[in-house]
């Protein structure tokens, strides 16, 4: 939990300061999280439901 405080105080930190890289890091953090729901370990593309194991 501790962690979790830390990381978001540098988050709002990084907003603050760099206001352009914090928003091209979070694009980065989207896109790799979309191709990441969209990929099963074996690069085979999986649907959310096919994620969710239903």
């Amino acid at each position: 939990m501790n962690e979790e405080r830390i990381r978001a105080a540098l988050e709002r930190r990084l907003v603050h300061d760099d206001p352009p890289l914090a928003a091209t890091m979070a694009a980065l953090n989207q896109q790799f999280r979309d191709k990441a729901e969209g990929e099963s370990l074996d690069g085979h593309m999986t649907t959310r439901r096919d994620a969710a194991g239903g």
